[in-house]
């Protein structure tokens, strides 16, 4: 089916359809880096060129339009054209190529060149190369010499700080509470900050998968 919009001074046809988004996102199905590129750079175009249709998207590909896993797949689809010439070095979970394209280019391209990051890399690998430069400007060409492991180092931006690490990954209720208990603390204090790592960050902000 063709889509035509009309406009006061012309018309645009938009040559794709909700159905042929969504068989070419299945097209994708195999799990390695290309078709996670590939699925990410379908939902990017699809949520560009869908309007409200791009809903009924979602619902025909099994996802929720709001989920984090089509936020995801959006922003590795934003930074596909980067992402696909390095295809063949990247870990082939969603979740894990996501957490790498919040690096800069310029840091994620010395990652992979000195193989830091691999095909192999675990989404722990890739949250702790985040906590290296979690608050660092990731793009900055300064900061491309210190990618010398995969092990995280504090952010050396002069602050006065206090960092607390977990092991593995930390119950999301248990997280909420020392939350509270810190920002309290930080309240009292009244010039500090309580700051989440972004890998942190985002598995508070997911939601919990319902009990069958």
């Amino acid at each position: 089916m063709t889509t035509i919009i009309k406009t006061q001074t012309n018309v645009l046809t938009n040559t794709q359809s909700v159905n042929d988004y969504v068989v070419e996102f299945n097209q994708f199905a195999a799990k390695t880096a290309d078709a996670i590129i590939g699925m990410g750079r379908v939902v990017f175009r699809a949520k560009q060129n869908l309007g409200s249709d791009f809903a009924k998207f979602c619902e025909d590909i099994r996802f929720k339009e709001k989920s984090s896993a089509i936020r995801k797949l959006e922003q590795i689809g934003r930074k596909a054209d980067f992402l696909e010439k390095y295809a063949d070095r990247l870990p082939n979970t969603w979740t894990t190529v996501y957490r790498l394209t919040q690096l800069g280019n310029d840091v994620l391209e010395t990652a992979i060149e000195k193989g830091v990051v691999h095909a192999t890399m675990t989404g722990i690998e890739a949250g702790k190369l985040l906590v290296q430069f979690n608050g660092v400007p990731a793009s900055s060409k300064r900061n491309v010499k210190q990618i010398v492991s995969s092990a995280p180092v504090a952010a050396n931006d002069g602050a006065y700080e206090i960092t607390l690490r977990f092991d593995g990954v930390p119950d999301r209720a248990k997280v909420q509470s020392l939350e509270m208990v810190v920002n309290g603390l930080a309240a009292t204090t009244g010039n500090c900050n309580v700051i989440r790592s972004q890998p942190l960050d985002m598995l508070m902000q997911d939601q919990p998968k319902a009990a069958a």
